[in-house]
């Protein structure tokens, strides 16, 4: 094939040439560089100069080239004419032959790329194909195709192949591979629902499940695991809620500005919050709100969160984020919260009672996400017990049929924030998670889960809650425990004491509530009601018994009592003294019966000595002396009663006779006149001495009976006073008694034998034996009463008389209370025990009391400063048997402590060390 050079090349280089040689006398020509004479190329390289030319003027030089075809066999072979022009238009040629190879096979258009297709997709038509010879640039319009297949279980390969052969002998082809796979998983004909069921029940058996497959057989396997999470362990929790209370109101959900109410309390509402699938764990919070004020009005709550992550999570987000705490209670907790964003397209609110009809959705608040519903202990910012808080925006239509506002009950656009703050009650759940897998014969799987949740509503019931009982607080404490059972396992049984006290420390109510919870924390309780009562009345110390003592001993003094309690520490004995009988006129020291003298031939305790009448002689019928003491002018003392005639018992006198300045016989004798002691047949000499004396101021003797009208006055004699009236043993001068006699001077009127009042005067006597025996008894009383009113007394009765000394001696001496303590003389460390081991204490120890006899004991913890700490134990000790007590130092401070044992004999102490 021959090519010609272009026409306007070949104008350039001649209109080139002609400017050249006008300007310049170039008449030089390019030369060609050494090139190849001959040169085999294909045919898609023959377009190309294969020579270079230079000029020795440095321009550049333009080749161009013309083609000549000669033929060659399948190609056209040519020859080359090259011309090199210089700028000047000098030019020169040379010759070139060009050897055409055509080695290239033919081309395929329209084939298409290889192709992979599903088992069931349709095969694609076979394309129309162009086969084309770049070399005679010629459509080749004979050519092959065959279609190959290979056969595979999970691969299918069908091969399209065209071939063809140009004039040159070139062999072509193509082949388009078409790949058939399986790729897709089964499908399972089955679809399963997940579903709770009480922790008592059995897991169901498992369904049988199929699956089908569009390319191969299909084999389902099954697995099962059984997961067990609860709260803060990133398991599923089923949680049901509890209202929170502030300022009076209790609430789980507030509606801000709401029109009708702010304040909604939970029914039943439940958070289920799921495992986390590798997004986050997710929650669902729903169950019935009623409001506070009105319960007739509610809604039904359904809230998603989804992507729960922890703190560490939350804190990193990509935009700003925090927690709530509004009143300050989370202090590092927050720390431990699990952080939640509402899915906002799947919660809300539906109305119940008078808001139904009214629908409003919910979303997350704040916008921007910089707080979640946040859900760990202490996160309802109420309380530190677990709970949520959180914002949302809910926006819709609210009806309130209840409301006067025609408004509300036609219906009004609602969008307001409202907020979440409630605590829960969780419990673990255990579920089954089942897990059936499809595979077909290329390895291609499907899986399809089933969770059964089993989830515990039912508190524990009790089988046995202890009676009320009604104890002695010297008894121990009844320790029965209440028993209980629960539908999904153990539950814990304890109790807690509340004490009701009264007036009486020993007598108080001790209500019992035994609590029982099992592993959800749900809780039953039952209340046993234990009256303790004090009904046992205080032991005294002794119990003295009545005496009879002589009439010159004075009073004894009263013993102490004192008493002991098996409840009551703080007692005090009541001691009073009642006098019974006659004491005499106040002021006396002395108060006598005066009677006729004993053992005397005479008989007579006063004579009037009368030469006309005869003498009178009267005997003392109820006669009294009666003493004072000296207040500055001697003792003073007054004889007075009744005398009757010893002739006519019908006629007597009424004495009345004051002594005065009475003294002893120092003073007496020593006065200013001449004095002595009168001496009669029954004195001795060994007792004046002893006696004192005393002056008659003034007597009168007033008749009675036969006697009434008659009057007669009485002075002392000797008017020189030298014998007083005496008073002591033997002193009335007629026997050995105590007595008081003396003479006297009389003047005054008195009846003849013919019933004359006729005057009369002269001189006589008085003695009288004196019985100063005290004329009472004293009844002494000890009495001790504890708190709650039980009293315990005893009495002695002290009388008086005229003892021998012997009689003395047999005085009976105090007594104890049988089986108490006896033990006069005895050293109490010797009779009382306490041992403690071990000792230091650092739980617990025992506490060992012994004792000799059989005695009312308490024991009790002080103070080294002598404080009371606590009552640890009272009761009997017994001499035959220790008593032993377990000592916990359960709120003790570590430290020395005291332990006082006390009894109505005495104390003993012993030292018991506290360790931590």
């Amino acid at each position: 094939m021959i090519k010609s050079l272009p026409l306007r090349i070949l104008f350039s280089s001649l209109f080139l040439g002609l400017v050249t040689s006008l300007l310049a006398q170039d008449v030089t020509p390019p030369v060609f560089d050494p090139y190849e004479p001959e040169l085999a190329l294909e045919c898609s390289d023959v377009d190309v100069i294969y020579v270079t030319a230079t000029d020795d003027s440095g321009e550049n030089v333009i080749i161009t080239y013309s083609d000549a075809s000669f033929s060659g066999g399948c190609t056209d072979n040519s020859v080359r004419t090259y011309t090199a022009l210089d700028p000047s238009g000098n030019t020169t040629s040379i010759m070139q032959i060009l050897v055409i190879v055509d080695e290239t096979p033919p081309v395929f258009l329209g084939v298409g790329e290889d192709m992979t297709i599903s088992c069931d997709d349709d095969l694609p038509t076979i394309p129309v194909v162009i086969v084309y010879d770049e070399c005679t640039e010629l459509e080749i319009e004979e050519f092959d195709f065959e279609t190959a297949f290979e056969d595979g279980i999970c691969s299918q390969v069908i091969r399209w192949t065209w071939s063809a052969t140009d004039e040159c002998g070139n062999y072509g082809e193509y082949t388009k591979t078409i790949t058939i796979e399986d790729n897709d998983a089964p499908v399972f004909n089955e679809e399963l629902v997940d579903y709770y069921i009480g922790c008592e029940e059995e897991y169901p058996s498992a369904p049988i499940v199929t699956a089908e497959d569009n390319c191969t057989d299909v084999t389902v396997s099954y697995e099962e695991e059984i997961i067990s999470g609860g709260v803060g362990e990133g398991g599923s929790s089923y949680c049901t809620a509890q209202d929170v209370s502030y300022l009076n109101n209790s609430f789980s959900m507030k509606l801000i500005n709401s029109p009708a109410q702010e304040n909604y309390i939970t029914s039943d509402l439940v958070l289920i919050q799921s495992l986390d699938m590798g997004e986050g764990s997710t929650a669902v919070l729903s169950g019935n709100l009623y409001g506070e004020d009105n319960p007739n009005a509610g809604w039904y709550v359904y809230m998603e969160f989804d992507n729960g992550m922890d703190w560490d999570a939350w804190s990193t987000q990509i935009f700003p984020t925090g927690y709530r705490d509004d009143f300050e209670i989370a202090a590092e907790s927050h720390l431990d919260w699990m952080y939640f964003i509402m899915n906002s397209s799947n919660s809300y609110f539906m109305g119940l009672g008078d808001y139904e009809g009214s629908e409003l959705q919910l979303s997350h608040m704040p916008a921007n996400y910089y707080y979640a519903f946040q859900l760990g202990f202490g996160a309802s910012n109420f309380t530190s017990d677990y709970g949520m808080s959180g914002w949302f925006l809910a926006e819709g239509t609210f009806y309130d049929a209840g409301s006067a506002d025609e408004e509300m009950q036609n219906g009004v656009d609602f969008s307001h924030a409202g907020d979440i703050y409630t605590d829960f009650l969780c419990c673990p759940i255990e579920s089954l998670v089942r897990t059936w897998t499809a595979e077909d014969q290329c390895e291609n799987i499907s899986q399809m889960q089933q969770t059964i949740t089993k989830i515990d509503i039912l508190a524990p019931n009790f089988t046995f809650v202890p009676e009320d009982q009604l104890i002695e607080c010297s008894d121990e404490l009844p320790t029965e425990m209440a028993e209980a059972i629960d539908n999904c396992g153990e539950p814990v049984v304890a109790f807690e004491d509340v004490t009701i006290p009264t007036e009486c420390p020993s007598e108080y109510t001790i209500y019992r509530t035994f609590t029982a919870t099992d592993n959800c924390g749900l809780t039953t309780s039952g209340t046993q009601i234990i009256t303790v009562t004090d009904t046992e009345t205080p032991v005294l110390s002794s119990f003295p018994e009545d005496l009879v003592i002589d009439c010159e001993d004075d009073l004894p003094t009263a013993p102490e009592v004192t008493a002991l309690d098996a409840c009551d520490s703080e007692l005090t004995v009541e001691f009073s003294e009642e006098i019974i009988g006659d004491m005499g006129p106040e002021g006396a020291d002395a108060y006598c019966y005066a009677t006729t003298p004993v053992n005397t031939e005479l008989g007579w305790a006063g004579i009037l000595f009368d030469a006309v009448l005869g003498d009178i002689l009267v005997t003392a019928t109820e006669v009294n002396y009666v003493q004072y003491p000296d207040q500055g002018e001697g003792a003073y003392a007054e004889v007075s009663g009744s005398l009757q005639s010893m002739t006519n018992e019908n006629a007597g006198w009424i004495l009345q006779m004051s002594l005065m300045n009475g003294m002893n016989w120092e003073d007496w004798s020593n006065q200013t006149f001449p004095t002595d002691y009168k001496d009669g047949p029954g004195t001795s000499e060994e007792y004046y001495e002893s006696w004192m004396y005393f002056i008659l101021e003034s007597g009168t003797l007033t008749g009675y009976g036969d006697w009434e009208g008659t009057s007669i006055s009485l002075s002392h004699a000797p008017v020189n006073y030298y014998y007083g009236f005496q008073l002591g043993v033997q002193a009335a001068n007629l026997n050995e008694a105590y007595g008081v006699g003396g003479w006297v001077s009389y003047a005054g009127t008195i009846y003849n034998e013919e019933g004359e009042l006729v005057e009369i005067n002269g001189g006589g006597d008085f003695a009288f034996d004196l019985d100063c025996c005290p004329r009472y008894s004293v009844e002494r009383s000890w009495s001790v009463t504890d708190c709650a009113g039980n009293t315990s007394e005893h009495q002695q009765l002290i009388t008086f008389e005229d003892l021998t000394e012997e009689e003395e001696e047999e005085a009976p001496a105090i007594q104890v209370p049988e089986d108490e303590f006896s033990l006069a003389g005895a050293f109490i460390e010797d009779i009382l025990k306490v041992g403690v081991s071990p000792n230091p204490v650092t739980s617990t120890s025992e506490i060992v009391l012994s004792s000799e006899v059989n005695i009312q004991a308490g024991l009790k913890l002080y103070t080294t400063q002598g404080l009371l700490v606590r009552s640890i134990w009272s009761g009997q000790l017994d001499k035959e048997l220790d008593t032993e007590i377990l000592f916990k130092k359960e709120g003790l401070n570590a430290g020395l402590y005291i332990l006082k044992l006390n009894t109505i004999a005495g104390e003993i102490t012993s030292k018991i060390l506290i360790e931590e």
